[in-house]
């Protein structure tokens, strides 16, 4: 699993807030796996108000969240229940 994110599908944009979005998003889209079934998660469209990914094999849907703090690592993803 890849741990470090591409700063290059960022570059241009401006808000650090819209930086560490779209370098998230990339980066779960490329290096996370479905934690309910092991299988390669898919984006839903972008402004999705369901969630942003989904699993084609188990049908479970993710919402990626970031967060602002040094707590822990930033950004976390929540399980839709």
């Amino acid at each position: 699993m890849e741990l470090i994110l591409s700063k290059f599908s960022a570059r241009e944009y401006k808000s650090q807030t819209q930086k560490i979005r779209v370098m998230t998003e990339g980066w779960v889209n490329k290096s996370v796996f479905c934690p309910n079934c092991g299988n390669a998660l898919n984006r839903f469209e972008n402004n999705s108000p369901v969630a942003d990914f989904y699993c084609k094999k188990c049908a479970e849907e993710y919402e990626l969240k970031s967060k602002n703090g040094k707590e822990d690592c930033g950004w976390r993803i929540f399980h839709d229940d």
